[in-house]
């Protein structure tokens, strides 16, 4: 510290401090926010690396992630949620579509973690239903997934009958099993929407699996029934009929496993770009920025944080939203706070956000602009283009590169605001005759010359600098793709800049 402070810095920089995935090399791939990452030390050890910053006059800046969590096993609202379902108080905490419009997937999660595909993962022995801490998983490798409660009755069933006869079936533990079994199968169903649920429901289902652990913990027989059910539903490899047991209970699980390729066609949560470990969460909800600020707020409450760099804020769904209610809960008000932000050109940071500015990419790229002679790179330019034959600008690679992230790495997003867009259009009489195909071909192309990275539209009233990138947009996208009829690049331009038809009701607009 002596030595930093004598170098002129006046605060530590900390990427993320939060919980994160076993063996986490930055830390932005959150298990739990609410606590320290026991990989980087204690709390004790936290504060005596504030009270040695202090003893030098220096501060702590602290890295924080309100856009996402780890979809990881050791994530125990996200294992709560692939548990059960729309029951879980997490629930609403993710970015979930629940009910995707083009897809099967209903109520369900897919999970894209498997190497190859679903049939081949399930003949060849890689899904295994195990016994672990006295509760029922899937493991794959080493993720582990937990089973539905209400689908343990499968498990605790099978074979009841050999049970009974080899013990007295009136015995106790068996009477408890049958009793266990019965609270399983009167379970309601996984609900149809977020609103069904409620909490009686959940702690119940929290209350039968507790039972069950309990039986298990005092009961030897009933234990090793459940171990011998546990191979008749692993079945055996190489022989498929075998697998028909465990792919019975997989169906009834929140979630649909899947072959990691297939997620960017067929994935129903958002995700931090396209990794898919890294799911996204609604911090736009009270409950889930109270939720996931706690520790934060603590430290700040303490005198433990002199400020705040917040990581990937054009992924909320409100940025400004988000920064107002971030200063708001502060101990002082004020606090130093910079986002992590891309501005384009002539971009400039949003004036009614309470912050301090970015977290440095504009400075860089005037600093690095220091060791660039213009001279020099007219000459290089040139050069290239003599061996490669290349004359593209900048401009036009960056426009094709833009439609080659869209088109493969997110075609399934894509598809799903193709689908709404034509939903939204059809309300419109002037238009409701466009098809969703050229609908969604002028939203990718629109997308792709969007000279900035997001516009910021947050009600009904469109900001003139908004206004300005979408007329950019719109005017470059027409130049690059002539065949595109005039009325459907003036039907999306008015939905994207919120220009309602006359006689819109206040529902048609929302």
């Amino acid at each position: 510290m002596p030595y930093l402070r004598r170098l002129g810095i006046s605060d530590l920089y900390a990427s993320p401090i939060f919980k994160a995935t076993p063996g986490s090399t930055h830390g932005y791939d959150i298990t739990d926010p609410t606590c320290f990452n026991p990989e980087l030390g204690s709390e004790e050890e936290f504060s005596a690396l504030v009270e040695e910053l202090k003893k030098h006059g220096m501060g702590l800046l602290l890295d924080i992630v309100p856009n996402h969590l780890a979809a990881s096993p050791d994530n125990p609202w996200w294992l709560d949620v692939l548990e059960s379902g729309l029951w879980s108080p997490y629930a609403d905490f993710f970015d979930i579509n629940w009910n995707p419009i083009d897809s099967p997937l209903k109520n369900k999660i897919l999970l894209p973690i498997l190497g190859h595909h679903y049939r081949d993962a399930l003949e060849n022995g890689e899904l295994v239903l195990a016994l672990e801490d006295n509760n029922l998983f899937v493991r794959y490798y080493d993720y582990r997934l937990p089973l539905e409660i209400k689908s343990y009755g499968q498990v605790l069933s099978h074979n009841l009958d050999t049970l009974e006869e080899r013990l007295d079936g009136s015995t106790l533990a068996v009477q408890q099993l049958k009793i266990i079994i019965e609270s399983m199968n009167n379970l309601l169903p996984l609900p149809s929407t977020a609103a069904a649920a409620t909490i009686e429901q959940y702690k119940q289902r929290q209350a039968i699996k507790k039972e069950c652990r309990r039986l298990l913990n005092t009961s030897p027989e009933i234990k090793n029934f459940l171990g011998g059910n546990l191979k008749s539903f692993n079945g055996n490899k190489g022989k498929p009929a075998s697998s028909e047991l465990l792919e019975q209970l997989l169906a009834q699980q929140v979630y649909q496993l899947a072959y990691w390729k297939t997620a960017h066609s067929d994935i129903n949560y958002r995700r931090f770009f396209d990794i898919n470990d890294l799911i996204g969460i609604r911090v736009e909800l009270t409950q889930v920025f109270a939720a996931t600020h706690t520790l934060i707020f603590r430290l700040a409450r303490e005198g433990k944080v002199s400020g705040l760099r917040v990581d990937h804020i054009d992924g909320l769904y409100d940025p400004q939203e988000y920064l107002l209610r971030l200063q708001d809960n502060m101990s002082e008000p004020g606090i130093y706070t910079v986002t992590e932000k891309i501005l384009s050109g002539n971009e400039v940071l949003p004036g009614q956000w309470p912050v301090c500015g970015t977290t440095g990419y504009d400075f860089l790229n005037q600093a690095n602009s220091l060791f660039i002679d213009y001279k020099g790179l007219k000459a290089l330019r040139e050069h290239y283009s003599q061996l490669t034959g290349v004359t593209s600008d900048f401009c036009s690679v960056a426009y094709e590169k833009k439609k080659k992230v869209i088109e493969e790495l997110f075609p399934g997003e894509i598809s799903r605001l193709g689908l709404y867009l034509h939903q939204v259009i059809q309300q419109d009489e002037k238009a409701n005759n466009l098809s969703m195909e050229e609908l969604k071909e002028a939203l990718i192309e629109v997308t792709a010359c969007l000279p900035v990275y997001r516009t910021y539209i947050r009600a009904f009233d469109v900001s003139p600098s908004d206004k300005d990138y979408l007329e950019l947009a719109f005017g470059e996208a027409r130049q690059r793709c002539l065949s595109i009829k005039s009325e459907v690049w003036d039907s999306l331009k008015r939905v994207l800049s919120l220009d309602f038809p006359p006689g819109f009701s206040p529902e048609q607009k929302e």
